[in-house]
């Protein structure tokens, strides 16, 4: 399993967050502007500053979008993902 992180926010400020929670992730750190083309919803309303979680398995499906923050539901689909499912 690869997690990453990724992040539009500049260098800096992403290694002290990474640092001060003791983060220890793979980070891509967007310069080009990526995150901000993807983080819109269906009418086109940004959800930034608030995370996008998603959970992609080893054939490239989504298996899991959210801009909430639900930790179990992403524990659960890792798990289920994990089991073979």
């Amino acid at each position: 399993m690869t997690v990453v992180l990724a992040s539009p926010d500049p260098e800096g400020m992403v290694r002290d967050f990474l640092s001060a929670h003791d983060v220890e992730l793979t980070t891509l750190l967007d310069n080009e502007g990526v995150y901000r083309r993807y983080d819109r919803d269906a009418l086109g309303e940004s959800h930034a500053p608030y995370p996008l979680h998603v959970v992609v398995d080893r054939d490239g499906v989504i298996r899991h979008l959210s801009t909430d923050s639900d930790p179990d539901a992403i524990v659960g689909v890792l798990h289920g993902l994990l089991e073979g499912g």
